[in-house]
């Protein structure tokens, strides 16, 4: 006999769509605190939605039994305005092959000529931030990390100092993805986007243009004789080693597109978040300054002091711990199936929420309380797989995991060694239904 799975009254047509749009992130804790691990809710008048909580039941939808879910047609439709049918939102074989051809690109060899695109972006900001502590000047962290984190990425792809066209394609990316944030946000009232509205003529204007700049990237270095030290090459130049296959134009565009939005906006959010914390907890921040002083001294940091910066590194999990950037990704299974030992139907919407997990109380102690030095190799001995994904995991893991591992730990080193912040304000949670979790935060740069 079917056993179904518990949750709120799913009698009327929208069920809980408008407690779930208030507050996402404090509706999905809360479903799981009275619950338990696996809740049917309705959020629409279409599909259940079953969320899932315990790590082993994340591990079957995003590992073992992967084959049987997709990321939904929601998703990939809205995200795919954007990105096409990248690795972002490509399914199946197509997927599948995508995937094979790009994997040695991302490998941590490749990775060293990026770090120094790093390192002179994030110079750029130390001198930036120089001119706001001598005068006392407020800014808002947030839009700080995000011009760093675009800097970083556009230089990561294309090798290119776009500081000519920086305003225009900051300006392109805010718009595309803000409209992709509010259409995944009004669900299910959703505007088509054949309809002439003000949004949807700017966004088709701002894509044109990224379009335009990637398009002419890529036929540019396709006619060059020597190719550049970046990911845009790495794309152009790999081939599936087993059948010799190489990516069309058309998929190596979706691509980028797809690495630009995957890494832009979640690394600036996970270097505010960071940086925030730092201020709210001096003990840690005392540690990692000796940390700096002891790998460092009064220079910047190079790639090969990566290894070295272990505190650092643990400061970045245990944020991304707490403030996941992309706090909850859904799921759709094809067939039927169960987890937790309840009946799943075909069809059905399975979100999966790293937000929630990360504070399982039955896998973290005190999971609230901001502590880096849990994930120190004692205390992270024997820890379930799955109990921890701010990358998200399986087949599907963030190809891009390594390089914004690398970009966090040299930024976070960086400015936290040059300046010490102080707040005006901070709420580290925007509870707005994004495809990111934005921290709001304004603060004055003192120089240390």
């Amino acid at each position: 006999m079917r056993k179904h799975a518990p949750g709120p009254s799913i009698g009327e047509i929208f069920g809980s769509l408008n407690e779930a749009k208030s507050n996402p992130l404090q509706f999905y804790m809360n479903l799981r605190q009275v619950y338990g691990d696996v809740v049917r809710v309705r959020l629409g008048p279409f599909y259940e939605w079953y969320l899932i909580t315990h790590p082993e039941d994340i591990e079957r939808v995003l590992q073992s039994n992967q084959r049987n879910y997709r990321k939904g047609k929601f998703v990939t439709r809205e995200v795919g305005l954007l990105t096409g049918e990248g690795l972002l939102t490509g399914e199946g074989d197509v997927w599948r092959r995508q995937r094979r051809i790009a994997q040695p690109a991302f490998q941590r060899n490749e990775l060293s000529p990026l770090a120094a695109i790093t390192i002179d972006a994030v110079e750029q900001t130390v001198g930036r931030w120089a001119e706001f502590a001598k005068t006392n000047q407020t800014m808002d962290l947030t839009t700080e990390m995000k011009k760093l984190s675009l800097e970083v990425m556009s230089r990561a792809l294309f090798s290119k100092d776009l500081s000519g066209r920086v305003e225009a394609v900051e300006r392109a990316v805010i718009v595309t993805f803000e409209h992709i944030n509010r259409r995944m946000a009004s669900y299910p009232f959703i505007v088509p986007k054949f309809v002439p509205t003000s949004r949807n003529r700017r966004f088709k204007k701002e894509l044109r243009y990224l379009d335009d700049l990637v398009w002419g990237i890529i036929k540019e270095r396709r006619l060059a004789k020597t190719q550049a030290k970046d990911f845009l090459s790495l794309l152009l130049n790999a081939s599936d080693e087993k059948t010799g296959e190489v990516m069309t134009n058309k998929q190596v565009r979706d691509n980028v597109l797809s690495l630009l939005m995957a890494g832009y906006e979640t690394t600036a959010a996970a270097m505010s978040v960071a940086l925030s914390l730092l201020t709210y907890h001096p003990e840690t921040e005392r540690k990692l300054q000796e940390e700096l002083a002891t790998v460092l001294g009064p220079r910047g940091p190079s790639i090969a002091d990566v290894p070295q910066l272990a505190y650092t590194r643990t400061i970045i999990q245990e944020s991304l711990r707490l403030y996941p950037p992309v706090p909850a990704q859904p799921r759709q299974a094809i067939g039927d199936d169960e987890l937790g030992g309840y009946f799943i139907p075909a069809g059905a919407i399975i979100i999966i929420s790293q937000y929630v997990t990360h504070r399982h109380p039955d896998f973290w102690d005190a999971p609230e309380i901001f502590d880096p030095e849990r994930f120190t190799p004692e205390r992270s001995a024997g820890r379930p797989n799955f109990v921890y994904f701010p990358f998200g995991g399986g087949s599907r893991q963030c190809i891009g995991k390594d390089f914004a591992t690398l970009v966090s730990t040299m930024i976070v080193a960086r400015l936290a060694q040059t300046f010490r912040l102080e707040f005006a304000s901070a709420s580290l949670v925007d509870s707005a239904n994004s495809f990111t979790l934005r921290p709001r935060v304004l603060c004055t740069p003192r120089l240390r």
